[in-house]
Order: structure tokens, then sequence, then C-alpha cells
């Protein structure tokens, strides 16, 4: 059968999940950082057992039922992964002295390109006061129904 078509969104994730895992413990980061919900949702949900926090960086308030993320995590290593055509990784330089790219990750399931998701590490914020939700507020799009 064909990748495309309207299940083509639901294939190739875990092995995403897989692929980011990995860059992510040869970066040396403790958690993953995401910029959209459902990538939030489905790498949290494709990692569930493997201890690793997945934090969105934007719209905090969709989690408000949630327990904040630890404020140590802001002070160890991540690894921000993103869409490569939502790549906001200039936005992180106003919060991490380092924004460092790693390449991309494809979601490829038998060889059908879904996405290409840049990866970077990021380290060191720039200011004792950087929080969880300093960050969202300046991430998140004004135009989010959210916000």
């Amino acid at each position: 059968d064909a990748m495309g078509g309207p299940t083509a969104g639901t294939r190739g994730w875990e092995q995403l999940a897989a692929d980011v895992d990995h860059a992510r413990a040869a970066a040396g980061a403790t958690w993953i950082a995401t910029d959209r919900y459902a990538m939030t949702g489905t790498l949290g949900f494709q990692l569930r057992h493997s201890g690793t926090p997945v934090v969105a960086l934007s719209e905090r308030i969709r989690y408000i039922n949630l327990p904040e993320p630890s404020p140590a995590l802001l002070r160890s290593p991540g690894l921000y992964v993103t869409l490569d055509r939502n790549d906001n990784s200039a936005g992180l330089k106003q919060f991490f002295t380092s924004v460092e790219p790693l390449g991309t990750i494809r979601r490829a399931p038998r060889g059908c390109e879904l996405g290409i998701y840049a990866i970077y590490r990021i380290s060191g914020p720039v200011s004792p006061g950087v929080s969880w939700d300093s960050i969202s507020r300046k991430l998140t799009p004004s135009t989010s129904p959210t916000k």
C-alpha cells in the first residue's frame, strides 16, 4: 500500500523516537525539548518507559494539569527536536548559552519520507531567571488559541 494518504501521520514514530533517544544519549543530554504539542505527545508516549523527560517549550498552558518539569532540567543539557520547517533554534539562543546543531533525523517508514527533524544540543541557561514559564511566554505564537 502507498505510504501517503490520511494515515501517513501515524507512521514511523516509533523509529523516530528511538533515533531521537539515541541522539540524546550520544549528545549527553538528559531531556528532550520540543516546540509542538503533537511532537511532545508522540515522543512522550513512545519514550514513556525510557525515563527521559520530554518537555514542551511552548504552549505550557496545555500541560497545566501535569506537574511542572523540574527546574533542574534547565541546568542540564537537553536535545531540542523540531520539524525542520518549524525550526526555532534561533529563538532558543535568548535562553541557552549553547544551541549546537547536531544534524537531522528523518521519519521515513519503509523508505517513504514523511518528515525531516532538526536536532540541537541545548545547554547553559543564560541567567538564573530562565524558567519553563519564561521560555513558553516567548516561544508560544501569539496566534495560539492557548496564549
